[in-house]
């Protein structure tokens, strides 16, 4: 079962199709890549300057070269995610709401964290079980309040971990990055354990270089 074949959507934003680039043809090639962000040292830069954060697969590896890339950049957010044929049970994704105009009402943050969670389980029981949360830790990042859910799922015998870091700036601006990862991880169920993240180093890479500059 090819667990990417989902597609996840922050309950915060309404996306309606997304541009893709890169991956593969024929599990032959790589396709050429064209994309709005840009990518420099394994950077992902986005196009509208609201988010930078590491590619999960570095410059020059074969997971790199047949990474596909999609995105999505509208007035209010941006969506964007990677996956690669040589990692293909992997999901790598980020997420934005930009700042709420003087018009809209803004949510409190736990609010926010509570409504990305519930929206996120309901769309991954699609899967055909129910996520459970395991964790979740404070997790500020300078001066944005944040936060690192866990949860874990049981598909077909496997254990499917998400990796879910929630950012807020002061300014109302909500950013997600968010993994699906197929792997074990035992630091996830040790409670004593504080850096869940430790175990894997390309989800580690991932969730901490996450940089929401709104």
């Amino acid at each position: 079962m090819k667990y990417s074949k989902i597609l996840i959507l922050l309950p915060l934003l309404l996306l309606i199709g997304c541009e893709t680039t890169g991956g593969i043809y024929k599990n032959l090639i790589p396709l050429p890549t064209f994309m709005k962000g840009k990518i420099e040292s394994s950077i992902y830069q986005s196009a509208d300057k609201t988010f930078e954060i590491n590619t999960p697969f570095k410059e020059g590896s074969p997971a790199y070269t047949y990474m596909e890339v999609k995105e999505q950049y509208y007035q209010t957010g941006a969506y964007v995610s990677f996956l690669s044929s040589v990692a293909h049970d992997e999901i790598y994704r980020v997420e934005v709401g930009k700042s709420p105009n003087a018009h809209q009402k803004r949510m409190k943050y736990n609010e926010v964290v509570d409504a990305v969670i519930k929206g996120y389980k309901k769309q991954l029981s699609a899967y055909g079980s129910q996520p459970e949360e395991i964790r979740r830790l404070s997790s500020n990042v300078g001066n944005k309040t944040g936060t690192l859910i866990l949860l874990k799922q049981n598909i077909n015998g496997k254990s499917i971990f998400q990796f879910i870091r929630l950012l807020r700036a002061d300014t109302g601006a909500t950013g997600v990055a968010w993994v699906q990862w197929p792997g074990k991880c035992t630091s996830c169920e040790d409670l004593t354990n504080q850096d869940v993240l430790s175990e894997n180093k390309r989800v580690k890479s991932y969730i901490d270089s996450f940089n929401l500059k709104i």
